[in-house]
């Protein structure tokens, strides 16, 4: 049963699925083919969880996550509004093919709504 929901950074499991979830994007040629380095790994969770315009969401198969999207809140000038950056987005191959990542934008739409953004806008790599 597949769950997709607010990434809580001060909850363990959802920390630990991050950052696993980010460093397997990572190494992934799609994510640049590098593992993370050591110390976005030990910081990356305290660092987000400082930041009021970061949320992320993620997706569980059962007790695996599988998917992950991390999310900064920037603004826009031309609407004097908020808008939300999709930063990362990440699928374990295993569940590629299957909506996860519809579902998680989905989600982040509904959160983006909630800060009355005015816009989503998606940041990939070259």
């Amino acid at each position: 049963m597949m769950n997709i929901l607010r990434a809580d950074y001060h909850d363990p499991l959802h920390a630990r699925a991050l950052v696993d979830l980010l460093d397997a994007y990572a190494r992934d040629p799609a994510g640049g083919g590098h593992a993370l380095a050591p110390y976005a790994r030990d910081n990356l969770v305290r660092s987000l969880a400082a930041l009021p315009q970061a949320f992320s969401v993620l997706a569980f198969d059962g007790d695996t996550a599988v998917g992950l999207v991390n999310c900064i809140e920037g603004f826009s000038t031309f609407a004097c509004r908020p808008l939300v950056n999709v930063h990362d987005l990440a699928v374990l191959p295993s569940h590629r093919g299957q909506r996860v990542a519809e579902r998680m934008l989905e989600l982040v739409e509904q959160i983006a709504r909630e800060r009355k953004a005015c816009k989503l806008t998606l940041e990939v790599l070259s």
